[in-house]
C-alpha cells in the first residue's frame, strides 16, 4: 500500500484548502486503502482551524510565515527529509504558492507529484507567481486535479499537462439536526474571508438599493480579513448599518445556516466555493454573480437560486427582491437543493480520489 503526503499552506487554518483537505484525508484514512497519510504544513497556522483526523502524521516546515523566496532552499531540504523518512510514494501539493516547493522536493526522487488546484486557471490575482505556477505544474506534475469541468477544459486547452482530472469538493458531512427551512426570516447570509476576492464591499450598495425598494431584510456577513474597515466605511457611506451587519468569524458556521433564508455570494473569482455547497446542504436558496468558474456548476439558475451577470448590482438587487417577496418561490428553490447535491456525493468523490492515487 502507498504512503501519501498532503502539502498544505497551514495545518490549522480557517480557509477552504484546510477544510477540504481535512475532509478528503479523513475519508481516505477510513478506507484503509493506503498505508500512511502524512500532512505537511508550510506553517502550523492558528488553533481555530478545521479539525483533522488525529490518526494522521503531521509536520510543519516553519514556525512562522516567511516569503517563499527565502524559504525555498531550507523548505526543500526539510521536505525532502520528510519524503525520505515517511517513504512517501505521492506528494499532493494543495496550493499554487507551494507548487515550486513541492516540485523541488520531489526532483530526482521516486515520489510522484500531484498538483491539486483550488482556484480557477485564470485566477484574478495580482500575484504573478500564482499564474506562472500553473504552467509550471502543467509541465512537471505527474497529475493535475482541478475542481470544475470548466477548469478541466481550460487546462487541457491551454497547457501541456499530461493528466488532468476533475473532482468536485464533497458535501462535508450529513447534518445531525433535521433542517426546517424558513423562507420568512428575510435574513441573508454571506460567508468568507473579508478580502478583495470575496467583494463584500459591494454588499452595502446592493443593500441600499433593496432598502430603496422598501424590502424588509437583514444581511449578515460572517468572516474576518483585511477589507473589514473598507466594508464598514461602505456600510456607513450607504447608511445601511441597520440592515447590514458584520458578524465576525464563526467557528461552526454550518450550525447557524438554518437561521437564514438566502445565501448570497458576491465573489470576483472562485475555484469551487464551498459556502454555496454548504448552503444547498442546509436547504438555502443561493444567489451569486456568474463568474468564470464555480457558481454555475452549483447554482442552477431559476431552479435552486439565481445567477447574475458579473458586476451587475442592479440585477443582483432585483433578484434578491424577487426572492424576499415571494415565499413560494423560495420554498421551491429550497426543495430543489436535494437534487442539486447528488453530484457532490462524498462517496463518489472519494472513489475518484482512490482511483487516481492507486494508479499513480
Amino acid at each position: 500500500m502507498k504512503n501519501i503526503g498532503f502539502l498544505v499552506p497551514k495545518v490549522h487554518n480557517k480557509g477552504g484548502v484546510a477544510r477540504v483537505s481535512s475532509i478528503i484525508t479523513d475519508e481516505l484514512y477510513k478506507l484503509k486503502r493506503f498505508n500512511k497519510i502524512v500532512i505537511i504544513g508550510y506553517t502550523e497556522g492558528d488553533k481555530e482551524g478545521y479539525k483533522w483526523n488525529n490518526n494522521l502524521t503531521y509536520y510543519k516546515l516553519f514556525e512562522k510565515q516567511i516569503p517563499l523566496t527565502k524559504s525555498i532552499v531550507p523548505g526543500t531540504i526539510k521536505l525532502r527529509k520528510i519524503l525520505k523518512k515517511e517513504k512517501l510514494d505521492i506528494l499532493i501539493s494543495c496550493d499554487s504558492n507551494l507548487s515550486l516547493l513541492g516540485l523541488s522536493s520531489v526532483f530526482l526522487k521516486k515520489t510522484r507529484l500531484l498538483y491539486w488546484d483550488h482556484m480557477n486557471f485564470f485566477e484574478n490575482s495580482t500575484h504573478k507567481f500564482k499564474k506562472e505556477s500553473k504552467y509550471l505544474m502543467s509541465k512537471f506534475a505527474d497529475v493535475v486535479v482541478v475542481l470544475t469541468k470548466k477548469d478541466q477544459e481550460t487546462w487541457q486547452k491551454y497547457t501541456s499537462a499530461r493528466s488532468v482530472f476533475q473532482i468536485y469538493n464533497p458535501v462535508s458531512h450529513k447534518n445531525e439536526l433535521e433542517i426546517n427551512y424558513n423562507a420568512k426570516t428575510n435574513k441573508i447570509i454571506s460567508v468568507g474571508r473579508l478580502s478583495y476576492q470575496k467583494n463584500f464591499e459591494s454588499i452595502p450598495k446592493i443593500a441600499y438599493q433593496l432598502k430603496s425598494m422598501r424590502v424588509n431584510f437583514e444581511w449578515h456577513i460572517y468572516g474576518s480579513g483585511p477589507k473589514e474597515k473598507l466594508i464598514e466605511e461602505e456600510i456607513n457611506k450607504y447608511e445601511v448599518a441597520d440592515v447590514v451587519k458584520l458578524k465576525g468569524h464563526h467557528t461552526n458556521i454550518k450550525s447557524i445556516y438554518m437561521k437564514y433564508s438566502i445565501m448570497a455570494m458576491t465573489s470576483r473569482y472562485e475555484g469551487f466555493p464551498m459556502v454555496l455547497l454548504e448552503a444547498l446542504e442546509s436547504k438555502l436558496p443561493a444567489i451569486s454573480y456568474d463568474i468564470n468558474t464555480g457558481p454555475n456548476e452549483i447554482i442552477l439558475d431559476k431552479t435552486n437560486g439565481f445567477l447574475v451577470r458579473e458586476g451587475d448590482i442592479c440585477a443582483y438587487a432585483d433578484r434578491l427582491k424577487l426572492m424576499l417577496l415571494d415565499n413560494v418561490l423560495m420554498e421551491k428553490f429550497s426543495n430543489a437543493t436535494g437534487d442539486s447535491l447528488k453530484k457532490f456525493n462524498k462517496k463518489d468523490i472519494i472513489d475518484k480520489w482512490v482511483r487516481i492515487l492507486s494508479t499513480m
